[in-house]
């Protein structure tokens, strides 16, 4: 396909065939009936109700995961398998964990008798033989119809994991003079990380320690068309928090890794295992605390072992060098500065992969290298390939350019401005960036910003009442009400005429500290008939702020870059000459739309299965979403309706569609809607409401093109020549893996300056900003197009470019235009 010799080695292994090291007995649990009784007789006294309302049995192996090293997988559902272990769990500590979980869950009813009932020997477990060597999917053709079943790629990833942490502990793996020993993380998570234990650490600002260990992780990854699955490694930096982060905390959840030699009872401890456990603010308390039921079981569980009870977070915060070896807080990339770099080089995933390459190859080898192409020149020229937004020439022909292109999609631009006072700079950096980017002038009297064809009313004002009056003992939701109630009847008074509107705003830590009111503006500006972009208020890089708030509100707007028929200028006639992009998705899971970009005119179109029919602009379907009523939608709209609706209308549009078009599906978004877009049910040139009825897609529609898009940690693609990858600037390229799954790699961000050769040995203090890959399944192609295998790279060139031209970034977005806009448009959904 390429005379190329360039390739990229995927961080990925196949398992070798007949290897007796992956022929393991897995043991198994099913969940009791006789406990499956009982329980559902307190869950009905508990909720006062006959309703059929399932075991909360997902929180319970939640617990379990975290805490129990033994357990590979787990089941949510008890008719089926419960656990799949390692080897069985002392059934009189599993029961001792149930017996506890119930007190914690269910606090209303009596519950002695009832725990008195559940019986260890109710416990049965049964051994599973499983050769993982010769894993295919015909090894399941009597099961789910050849579909290799979850509880594989559960275990399997578990069962590398303790080979190589056992490897680690018998030989150290050394990395950049470090000998390393590694331990496994035990989390309700479904991936398997492994960290080098104990931390490591550097001196960094006024000398004090930062804390980060190295992690590696596995899964199990299935390309389509393929029988075999393959393994595949991902490595990084996982960094600690330090004695200089006192009074640090996210509103997200935090991790606190524990080693449970310390704590927990001797049968369930394992030297080789962490357990990881979640953490949030609690806001009544003030303070941070174990999230869900964790604190009431690890307390209920230690009432035997007070002296080794866990630490009160803030006792372990304000300690971290007494505790680093037993009990960590993980650190978060949006708190103060960290003394060691986020991320790892491209060298520094080599030199990690190498030598775990080299640790296991007794159970599996490397995949083959892939080949690599970059972008052809011959597509399209390097002036109408960037986007004009982002080049800092400052011409009148690009003056022009930016104004043609504003102007062609909406010439009725009219932006407000609200600043928190009088002093704010943006009243300045505003015009300054309007000027900027289209050149003209600013006429103070009329309030206008005039260039050429193009006239921009500005209005400048405060942003008044709106955030003003919160108390913190208010509840959460009357405060986020009122904030909408005062927005949207502002916005109805003052701001009439404006479609767009640029918010400037004080960070979080300004207001109650419960509720971040951005929401709460942006949803009644939203009813009012506003786009909003807000801008924080850190005096900060103000003017890349009110350039970005520009552009992100021209986007909202359905402004794109200048080129999007790339494949025109193509001196080959053979390949489509695409008149549209078409990117299918479903918003919050139940409301599927279309977003479509014309090549020629730029226009973007949506349409969706629910709510008003037809295609509507980009910026007025933003609105509509404001105002649906979601309450009644998800009364109406359930899982199983959803699939069959969806499935037809999808069909129903691509038979219907005249254009020329190439249609996008991600899926990660809709693989449990539409079925044909799971891995091992991918069609080839078919494609139907689902895997049983599948029609040729040149009898849907001869002009008709689908392509199925993965973005995950799963398509990490190491490059085999770190110096050859340093000659091509930041990298990138189209990977190759067969004529159908090719890999589209963007180039790493501009902002990204450190040196793809510079390792941690070089500089611990270095950010590395991971290349964002695409895995391209061309599914369902016309026969002319697989007549032309050459032209097979040029789909992956449409996708790189489709990537950046996105008007708001100067960068490729990790999702193509149609998709990306398509995402976005879950900023102004409100429940």
């Amino acid at each position: 396909m390429t005379n190329n010799p360039k390739k990229g080695q995927p961080m990925a292994f196949h398992l070798l065939d007949d290897c007796q090291e992956l022929k393991q007995v897995i043991w198994t649990l099913q969940f009791p009936l006789e406990w499956q009784g009982i329980l559902d007789y307190v869950i009905h006294k508990e909720k006062d109700s006959e309703s059929n309302k399932r075991l909360p049995i997902r929180s319970l192996n939640q617990i379990l995961k975290s805490l129990i090293p033994n357990i590979f997988a787990t089941n949510d559902y008890t008719e089926t398998v419960w656990l799949y272990c390692k080897e069985p769990i002392p059934n009189d500590l599993l029961l001792m964990f149930v017996q506890i979980w119930v007190k914690a869950s269910f606090k209303t009813h009596p519950l002695v008798l009832v725990l008195d009932r559940l019986k260890a020997d109710d416990l049965q477990w049964e051994p599973l033989d499983v050769d993982f060597s010769n894993l295919n999917t015909s090894m399941f053709q009597n099961e789910n119809n050849h579909r290799i079943p979850d509880y594989i790629f559960d275990t399997l990833p578990h069962i590398i994991a303790n080979y190589l942490v056992q490897s680690t502990h018998e030989k150290s793996l050394t990395i950049y003079d470090d000998p390393l020993r590694f331990k496994k993380i035990h989390s309700d998570n479904r991936n398997v990380q492994l960290v080098s234990w104990p931390p490591l650490y550097d001196i960094g600002y006024k000398e004090g320690r930062y804390y980060y260990s190295y992690y590696i992780s596995f899964s199990l990854y299935l390309s389509p068309y393929q029988e075999k699955p393959e393994v595949v490694m991902t490595s990084g930096i996982k960094r600690y928090l330090s004695n200089r982060f006192q009074d640090t905390y996210s509103k997200n959840k935090r991790s606190v890794i524990i080693d449970p030699k310390m704590n927990w009872p001797v049968k369930l401890s394992d030297p080789y295992s962490l357990c990881s456990i979640s953490y949030k603010y609690d806001h009544d308390k003030s303070e941070v605390v174990p999230d869900g039921l964790f604190l009431e079981i690890l307390q209920m569980l230690q009432e035997d072992q007070k002296s080794n009870s866990i630490p009160d977070y803030q006792t372990i915060l304000s300690n971290v060098d007494r505790y680093i070896n037993r009990y960590t807080i993980v650190y978060k990339d949006n708190e103060n500065a960290h003394g060691i770099g986020k991320g790892l080089s491209p060298a520094d995933r080599k030199n990690i992969f190498e030598p775990v390459r080299d640790r296991l190859n007794s159970i599996m080898k490397p995949t083959p290298a892939l080949p690599v192409i970059t972008l052809r020149k011959n597509l399209i020229t390097k002036k109408e390939a960037y986007n004009p937004f982002f080049n800092k020439k400052a011409d009148v022909d690009l003056h022009q350019q930016r104004v043609e292109i504003v102007k062609n999609v909406r010439s009725d631009f009219r932006l407000n401005v609200l600043m928190i006072n009088n002093s704010s700079p943006l009243r300045h950096t505003i015009v300054d960036e309007l000027i900027t980017l289209f050149g003209g002038q600013w006429e103070e009297e009329s309030k206008t910003f005039t260039s050429k064809n193009l006239s921009i009313t500005l209005s400048f004002e405060l942003i008044g009442e709106i955030i003003e009056g919160e108390v913190k003992s208010t509840p959460e939701v009357k405060i986020q009400k009122e904030i909408i109630r005062k927005a949207k009847e502002q916005a109805l008074k003052r701001y009439q005429g404006f479609n767009a509107c640029i918010i400037e705003i004080l960070p979080p830590k300004h207001y109650s500290g419960r509720i971040d009111p951005k929401n709460g503006i942006k949803e009644g500006f939203a009813k009012a008939g506003l786009l909003s972009k807000f801008i924080i208020r850190d005096d900060a890089n103000i003017n890349h702020k009110s350039k970005a708030a520009i552009l992100a509100l021209l986007t909202q707007h359905g402004v794109t870059v200048p080129k999007l028929n790339f494949m025109l200028q193509n001196n080959d006639n053979s390949f489509p000459k695409l008149e549209e992009y078409i990117g299918v998705y479903i918003l919050k899971r139940t409301f599927p739309c279309l977003v479509k970009v014309n090549t020629i005119t730029r226009e973007v179109r949506v349409k969706t299965l629910y709510g008003k029919k037809g295609w509507k602009k980009y910026n007025n379907v933003l609105i509509e979403l404001a105002h649906y009523n979601w309450e009644k939608h998800n009364e109406l709209v359930n899982p199983i309706q959803l699939k069959s609706e969806f499935s037809r209308w999808i069909i129903e549009e691509i038979r219907n569609i005249q254009s020329v078009s190439l249609w996008m599906c991600l899926a990660e978004n809709l693989r449990s809607t539409w079925k044909i877009l799971q891995d091992q049910n991918l069609p080839l040139d078919h494609i139907g409401e689902n895997p049983t009825e599948l029609y040729p897609i040149a009898e849907l529609n001869t002009k008709v093109r689908l392509i199925r898009l993965r973005h995950s940690e799963n398509c990490k693609i190491m490059p085999l020549d770190i110096n050859d990858e340093i000659k091509r600037g930041k990298g990138g390229g189209i990977y190759i893996k067969d004529e159908r799954i090719l890999y589209t790699v963007a180039q790493s961000p501009s902002t990204d300056r450190s040196n793809m050769a510079t390792t941690r040995k070089d500089n611990i203090k270095d950010n590395h900003q991971l290349q964002q890959p695409l895995e391209i399944a061309l599914f369902a192609l016309q026969e002319e197009d697989k007549k032309n295998v050459d032209q097979i790279p040029y789909w992956a060139e449409i996708i790189e470019r489709l990537r950046k031209a996105n008007l708001a970034f100067g960068e490729a977005t990790i999702l193509p235009l149609p998709l990306h806009l398509a995402k976005k448009m879950n900023d102004y959904i409100f429940k």
